[in-house]
């Protein structure tokens, strides 16, 4: 049986291929109707009240709940669907003997079979529930007002149970069912009428009560249905809000003391959708220590990465809020963390099973939470990071590959906004072990935290030996560079030696040669357009830290004449929609500006012959900088003053054909899609920047997603002023070459700027008397 129903489901997928159309309709037209009688056959045992194998039966209703969507099969298929729903479907949608003796003897195995994903995927209540589902959202005219009818007829003989003082374990375990069969269609419920605006009576009528039910099992389920509607709209209160939404909220929390670790368990997984929907944090602030608590509590008792998942969207939804109990969630996260990954005993960590490398992880994205949550509070860092420094320590290597970067997200935190301390500072050896062996794939993460050290931390890097970081910046990028590494990859390494070059400015002379040479080295040989864009950055940085070593360097190498050359290519070159196509962001315009302003301030005697001849261009290249970044600004600005937020509309699903199925997963479609939106925040540190894809023609704006630098302070449009008009009172021949030549587009830019340059004199002026 187990082969033949698995044969059966291949053909029928099989089927509905757009590459075998030929044999989907000889399938269709000569063999289905045979393979779906088979299937009804098979079940037969069961309608009769017979065992049939789980895994046969699974398979069966997998064929079933693919013969729903095919016009052929369906039409077969639609006589016997009510017999179907009641002697087969709702049936096996029950609480039966089987999880009753499960829920007694291990509930820890209970639990752990209910989130196991192969369980879920070969269990019979997984395949019966995904029936029900297909049923009602392909054919929901025809079939779900009898099978509406059905649950409710039991829901209300449970009812009258109840009022009675009495619910047999028959009835109770067929309210279990009708209860899963309702959060299984609960995406049509939630979208269709009548259906819609009934939900709110339904849940205050028949699953507000089952959390005081006498049967676990039922407040359980209870706990999940009420989960499962969490976020619709309440009539009174709307999203989140509302007499009905706090009520079952409040069932929820006095779930988690339940005597039962099933529902214990159901109630954390229902807490975390109650909180994400929740308008109003302040009810809950009171009982905050209490619900952490009972998740720490549970984490102790059960594997389930689910349960971490929810203390994160708690610490996210409580932010400021947390402060009080940051230091004892650190330090629950943190055992948990060690208890998961194997790594507190020694155990090795391939013994480890799939949830609970799972829950470690999530230890670590709770971590980052809660670290997001309180990076203000300078007082709480120290303590902190002596709880979680040995994490970092231990997976900063090849033992933590599996969650590198979260772990550098950790110390990224710890780096910007807490101070460096000697412990800190001892991780930088493991970065440069990385790099140096399997790291460059993390290079953009491992940038973060060595940005922070080099840029808060500048005189422990200047003056340490031992270990040198100065040494340790030029071998990590010089591996980085003459490796065969993907170009991507290098980019943050030639970003690296610019971090140095802007904050350790006079300081690093002896090493402006090297990073010069292997930038010309590289630049030989580069072929993608971000990196060779980023070298020429390195150069600019170079020209800025001091214009007369860089060019003696570039004249040294014989490299000067061919570097400038491609530099102004660069800047004039343009893309089909007239855009700059290199040193698109923001940052990188302002950095060659910067660089070729110092260029202009040389003496005569430093500056060479090659860029004296070519002042004209210089000055041309400089406007085409200015006007394209002040464009951007503009355009930066304008986009931010834009007022995004889109009216809600209430869109009616029911349009009373059975057809209408696909505007339902539509609507449901765009409500998860906004919800996902919304929760972006949880697992962003900082922006990706917007360069990612190198045939993109849009402008980026990238300077919101950089962590700072010296420049941020320095206004290239006035000094762009500043240097001309130096440039004019010390050094009027010069700038008599300068302008010499210029057209009267140039000429007038030029004069736009120094006005404009004014405008942010004045301004910088008055907000100056202001503070």
């Amino acid at each position: 049986h187990n082969m033949c129903c698995h044969q059966c489901l291949q053909l029928a997928a099989a089927g509905s291929a757009d590459f075998c159309c030929m044999l989907s309709h000889a399938l269709q037209t000569h063999v289905s109707s045979q393979f779906l009688e088979d299937q009804l056959h098979v079940l037969h045992p069961l309608a009769a009240g017979q065992y049939l194998s789980p895994r046969v039966s699974n398979l069966a209703l997998q064929y079933l709940t693919r013969a729903i969507e095919l016009k052929g099969t369906y039409k077969q298929l639609k006589p016997h669907v009510d017999g179907l729903l009641n002697q087969v479907v709702l049936p096996l949608l029950c609480f039966d003997a089987e999880d009753a003796e499960l829920w007694e003897e291990d509930p820890q195995e209970f639990v752990r079979k209910g989130y196991d994903v192969l369980e879920d995927m070969l269990g019979t209540k997984t395949a019966a529930g995904n029936f029900v589902s297909t049923l009602a959202q392909k054919k929901p005219k025809t079939h779900l007002p009898p099978l509406m009818a059905r649950l409710v007829e039991v829901m209300n003989a449970h009812a009258a149970a109840v009022k009675a003082g009495n619910v047999p374990v028959e009835l109770a375990r067929q309210m279990d069912g009708a209860m899963l069969a309702i959060g299984s269609l609960s995406n049509t419920l939630k979208t269709r009428e009548p259906y819609r605006s009934q939900l709110e009576a339904m849940l205050a009528a028949h699953v507000l009560p089952t959390f005081n039910s006498q049967h676990g099992h039922l407040r359980a389920k209870a706990c999940w249905l009420a989960k499962e509607f969490a976020d619709i709209q309440f009539s009174e209160g709307g999203s989140g809000a509302g007499p009905l939404f706090d009520t079952m909220l409040q069932a929820v929390i006095n779930a988690l003391h339940d005597s039962e670790l099933p529902v214990r368990v159901e109630a954390v997984m229902a807490l975390r959708s109650f909180v994400e929907e929740l308008a109003d944090v302040a009810p809950l602030k009171p009982v905050l220590a209490q619900l952490m608590d009972s998740i720490f509590k549970l984490m102790n008792e059960v594997e389930n990465e689910e349960l971490v998942f929810t203390l994160e969207v708690v610490v996210d939804k409580f932010g400021d809020d947390i402060a009080p109990y940051a230091v004892n969630l650190a330090r629950n996260l943190t055992a948990a963390f060690w208890k998961y990954s194997g790594q507190a005993d020694g155990e090795d960590e391939g013994d480890e099973d799939d949830q609970a490398a799972v829950a470690a992880y999530g230890c670590l994205k709770a971590l980052n939470t809660l670290l997001d949550g309180v990076a203000e509070m300078k007082h709480l860092l120290p303590v902190l990071e002596e709880i979680i420094l040995p994490i970092m320590a231990k997976c900063i290597s090849s033992d933590g590959q599996d969650v590198l970067e979260d772990v550098l997200e950790l110390l990224a935190y710890f780096t910007y906004f807490g101070e460096l301390s000697p412990r800190l500072w001892s991780l930088w050896p493991q970065l440069h072990a990385l790099v140096m062996d399997f790291g460059i794939d993390y290079w953009e993460n491992i940038l973060i935290p060595l940005d922070n050290f080099i840029s808060r931390g500048t005189d422990v890097y200047l003056a340490s030996s031992n270990p040198n970081y100065q040494e340790s910046v030029f071998t990590m990028v010089q591996h980085t560079l003459a490796g065969d590494f993907e170009e991507l990859n290098m980019i943050s390494a030639v970003k690296l030696m610019e971090v140095v070059l802007q904050n350790c400015s006079g300081k690093v002379d002896e090493w402006l040669q090297p990073y010069l040479q292997l930038t010309l080295t590289k630049l030989q040989t580069a072929e993608n357009r971000l990196l060779r864009d980023e070298l020429l950055l390195l150069v600019a940085n170079a020209l800025y830290y001091n214009s007369g070593a860089t060019c003696a360097i570039l004249q040294q190498f014989g490299a000067l004449q061919q570097l400038f050359s491609m530099l102004f290519s660069f800047i004039f070159a343009r893309s089909k929609k007239d855009k700059p196509a290199h040193f698109k962001g923001q940052q990188d315009k302002k950095v060659v500006v910067l660089g070729l302003l110092a260029l202009l301030g040389l003496p005569d005697n430093a500056l060479p012959p090659e860029i004296a001849a070519g002042l004209p261009q210089l000055l041309s290249g400089l406007i085409r900088l200015l006007v394209d970044l002040k464009t951007q600004q503009e355009n930066a600005a304008a986009a931010a003053e834009e007022d995004e937020e889109e009216p809600e509309e209430d869109v009616d699903a029911d349009d009373g054909d059975d057809d209408d199925a696909a505007d339902d997963g539509q609507l449901e479609e765009d409500d998860a899609y906004m919800k996902k939106l919304r929760k972006q925040a949880l697992k962003l540190l900082r922006g990706d920047t917007a360069e990612n894809e190198e045939d993109s023609d849009d402008w980026t704006d990238d300077d919101e997603e950089t962590i700072g630098s010296p420049l941020d302070d320095v206004d290239p449009f006035v000094s762009f002023a500043d240097v001309l008009g130096g440039l004019q009172s010390a050094m009027p021949g010069r700038y008599q070459a300068l302008i010499a030549g210029a057209n009267g587009g140039v000429i007038a830019a030029l004069q736009g700027m120094s006005e404009y340059a004014a405008q942010i004199k004045q301004k910088q002026a008055a907000n100056a008397v202001q503070q």
